[in-house]
């Protein structure tokens, strides 16, 4: 798909956020040479520590989960599940975060935090329609 299409689906099925945007919000310097900032699409920044970047083949995140920066192609994820998919009961949160929960077809399971309500609506389907 390309990166109209999945623009679209995001905004359609979400909206922007105070931290996620359908346009880069990451700074240069938290990218560094990783990827070019026009080839975002939508973008989620809280801090230089938690991070997301959806670009037309490409899904790039940071989160206090893992060490460093995960990259992943679209055509390497298997599927995306909602939070509370696999989550401990116990398993706590703010109210202005929420999680998507990714398997790979390698069968690694990663955990996005992302903005909670529509955004993470948003997000959830232009993956859905990405993979």
């Amino acid at each position: 798909m390309n990166a109209n299409s999945l623009r679209a689906i995001f905004l359609r099925k979400g909206e922007e956020g105070l931290y996620t945007k359908a346009k880069n919000i990451i700074p240069g310097y938290v990218l560094s040479d990783t990827i070019s900032d026009k080839d975002i699409i939508v973008s989620y920044y809280k801090n230089d520590e938690e991070w997301l970047a959806l670009t037309d083949s490409l899904l790039l995140f940071k989160n206090d989960f893992y060490m460093d920066l995960i990259k992943l192609k679209y055509t390497d994820i298997e599927n995306v599940h909602p939070f509370p998919f696999g989550v401990d009961p116990n398993f706590t949160m703010s109210k202005s975060e929420d999680f998507i929960f990714l398997k790979t077809k390698t069968g690694n399971v990663y955990n996005l935090k992302v903005e909670s309500g529509r955004p993470r609506n948003g997000i959830l389907q232009l993956l859905h329609h990405a993979i």
